[in-house]
C-alpha cells in the first residue's frame, strides 16, 4: 500500500517520477494554462469543444515534456553527475531540460496551429503561453535537481563512495591502481550494484544509486569483479545484491533493480540459460544456509 513513507523512500520513483504518476497535476496546470486571463465565465469555457480539444492537446504536449526532462536527466546523471562537475551539468540540463523543450513545444504548437489554418504569431501563444511553458520547465528542472539531492541525503542510504576525479589525465598504470583500489573498497561494503557501457564510456551504479564512472574498461570489470556479478548482456553487468526481481518478457528476462539505468536490462538469448542458472545457484546456497 502506498504512503509517503514508501513514496518519500529512494527506492520508490528512482531515478524521477514518471509521467504517467504526474499525469493528473499535469491536467490541472494545463487547464490553469488554457483559463489563465480569459475573460469569459469559467462554465461558459468549459461548454466549449474547443476548451476540451485544447485541454487534450496541450496534457499530451505536458506528458510528453516531462518525459523528455525525465529521460535525459537519468542519462545526465549516468553520465555528467551534479556531484562530479556541477557547472558543465548545469549547462547540459538548461540545454536539454528547458531549451530543447521550449524549441519542440513552439514547434508543435505552430503546426497545431497550422493545422487549422491559424498563423501562431496571430495568436496569444508567445505573450500568454509561452512564459508559462517557460516558468514550467524551470520549475520542473528545479524539482529534478532537488529530487536528486533529496535521496543523496537519504538518512537510510549508506553514505555513497566519492567520484574518482581526473581520470583522463591519470597514466595508465595509475588508472589501474586507481581502479583496483576503488573496487575493493566496494566489495568490501558490498556497495557496487550495476556496471554498464553508455556512450562509450564505463559506468557504475551503487546500491544506493550513485553513479559514477569506473576507471578502465568493462573487461577490467569483469575480471575484477567476482561470482556476485553477472553479465547479463553486451556490456551490462549486475550484482546479486541489487536484483529485486527479473520479470519474464517474451521469451526473456528482464532484470528489476531498485533504479533506473540508460541501458536495457533484458538479457540476451546468449546469456539466458546461463543467468538462470546462475540464480538459481544462489536460490540452493541461500536454501542450503
Amino acid at each position: 500500500m502506498l504512503n509517503l513513507k514508501k513514496y518519500f523512500s529512494a527506492a520508490y520513483h528512482q531515478p524521477y517520477p514518471s509521467a504517467c504518476f504526474l499525469s493528473p497535476v499535469l491536467l490541472f496546470l494545463v487547464h490553469f494554462l488554457i483559463t489563465f486571463e480569459e475573460k469569459k465565465e469559467l462554465s461558459v469555457i468549459m461548454t466549449n469543444f474547443g476548451y476540451y480539444r485544447a485541454l487534450l492537446f496541450s496534457w499530451m504536449v505536458a506528458v510528453g515534456l516531462v518525459w523528455w526532462v525525465r529521460k535525459k536527466s537519468s542519462q545526465l546523471d549516468a553520465s555528467l553527475a551534479w556531484r562530479a562537475a556541477f557547472a558543465q551539468r548545469l549547462k547540459n540540463q538548461l540545454l536539454y531540460g528547458i531549451f530543447y523543450p521550449l524549441v519542440l513545444a513552439m514547434a508543435i504548437a505552430t503546426l497545431y496551429f497550422l493545422f487549422f489554418r491559424i498563423n501562431i504569431l496571430h495568436t496569444v501563444y508567445f505573450r500568454r503561453y509561452f512564459p508559462l511553458i517557460s516558468l514550467f520547465l524551470v520549475l520542473l528542472n528545479t524539482l529534478v535537481f532537488a529530487w536528486n539531492q533529496y535521496f543523496r541525503k537519504d538518512p537510510t542510504m549508506p553514505t555513497p563512495p566519492a567520484p574518482i576525479k581526473d581520470v583522463a589525465r591519470q597514466p595508465l598504470h595509475a588508472k589501474k591502481v586507481s581502479a583496483k583500489l576503488q573496487t575493493a573498497n566496494h566489495l568490501m561494503d558490498s556497495q557496487i550494484a550495476c556496471v554498464y557501457m553508455y556512450k562509450g564510456v564505463c559506468h557504475y551504479v551503487t546500491l544506493s544509486g550513485e553513479f559514477f564512472l569506473w576507471p578502465g574498461n568493462f573487461e577490467d570489470a569483469e575480471h575484477t569483479l567476482g561470482a556476485d556479478f553477472f553479465t547479463i548482456r553486451r556490456s551490462v553487468m549486475v550484482s546479486r545484491l541489487a536484483i529485486k526481481e527479473a520479470q519474464p518478457e517474451e521469451k526473456l528476462m528482464r532484470v528489476v533493480l531498485g533504479f533506473e539505468v540508460p541501458v536495457s536490462l533484458v538479457v540476451s538469448y546468449r546469456n539466458l540459460v546461463g543467468f538462470k542458472n546462475w540464480l538459481n545457484a544462489e536460490e540452493e546456497e541461500a536454501s542450503v544456509g
